[in-house]
């Protein structure tokens, strides 16, 4: 049954929005909510609900546990690749020159839904921060579908604080 404890947990993703109203079981975190759903598989694609907090109390699941293995379920669908990939992809055609000029690269789940809950989870941006070979990352939430990753190197406070401003 797709409200039962063991469905919401085997199937839990975490997801991002801007701060809501709505009766939802949701962290915050800046000026964003972490909040959750749980997928159900379609023939014709995906679907999924929100959990809301009534849901949770009734199937007795605690909030931490249902962070924990949202994280965890969400783990496996995490891709990233550079910006020139992405777009070589979408439009059809090769553009690896511009791999080298801009160091951008993007964060997405392959369930095509709700990438953008990559960057929290710890072990994700470690690895994709060992994949790029850099210890340090900007990570900007581009939409809830996914994330765009910059490779910071030697960059100063200021300089960070200039890449702030443009995005925001």
């Amino acid at each position: 049954h797709i409200a039962d404890r063991e469905y919401i947990l085997e199937n839990v993703i975490p997801a991002i929005q801007h701060e809501s109203a709505e009766d939802i079981v949701k962290f915050k975190m800046l000026d964003l909510e972490i909040y959750f759903r749980v997928v159900l598989s379609q023939k014709n694609g995906i679907a999924s609900y929100k959990v809301s907090n009534e849901l949770l109390e009734t199937v007795g699941i605690d909030k931490q546990e249902l962070l924990d293995k949202a994280l965890k379920n969400i783990e496996p669908h995490i891709k990233v690749c550079s910006m020139a990939q992405m777009l070589s992809e979408k439009l059809g055609f090769e553009i690896s020159e511009m791999e080298a000029e801009i160091p951008l690269f993007v964060g997405r789940s392959d369930l095509e839904i709700y990438g953008a809950s990559a960057m929290l989870n710890n072990r994700i941006m470690e690895e994709i921060a060992d994949k790029l070979n850099c210890r340090k990352l900007a990570i900007i939430p581009s939409s809830i579908e996914e994330i765009l990753i910059l490779k910071l190197e030697n960059e100063t406070r200021e300089e960070i604080e200039n890449i702030n401003a443009m995005i925001t």
